[in-house]
């Protein structure tokens, strides 16, 4: 593949990521937090650590997205494939740094919930956003 491919799939990656894990992901937790009554925690530090680490993690995605796996499928079927490697890395990613409680709590099953359709939401945005970015013209 062309390097400009290369550069095309993370940028994809990253735009993708910063608004649907970043922005997204923010929005939808402090959703969660505000119908529990748990305190919001919003600041401007918050919210710009977010975006950077939903860039770097969707720079990432954008990246898998060239692999012979997902790159044969269509748009669609490659994003929801990516998305779902993606959150079986992070969830390993959690489980190695111990960060990993699993509780059979209504609260819980809602927030893994919302972070795997964010996930799934990511990669179908991301592999969209790919593919248009890779159309000539």
């Amino acid at each position: 593949m062309r390097s400009s491919d290369r550069w095309t799939a993370l940028g994809a990656g990253a735009i993708a990521g910063a608004t649907i894990l970043g922005l997204f992901g923010r929005i939808a937790m402090a959703a969660v937090a505000w119908a529990v009554g748990a305190p919001l925690n919003l600041s401007a530090a918050g919210l710009l650590e977010v975006l950077v680490l939903g860039a770097l993690l969707g720079a990432a995605g954008g990246s898998l997205l060239r692999l012979p796996l997902l790159a044969r499928r269509s748009t669609g079927a490659a994003g929801v494939l990516m998305g779902l490697l993606l959150f079986a890395l992070a969830l390993l990613l959690s489980a190695l740094g111990g960060r990993l409680r699993l509780e059979a709590t209504p609260l819980q099953a809602l927030t893994v919930a919302v972070v795997l359709a964010d996930f799934l939401l990511y990669g179908v945005a991301a592999s969209g956003l790919l593919a248009l970015m890779r159309r000539p013209g």
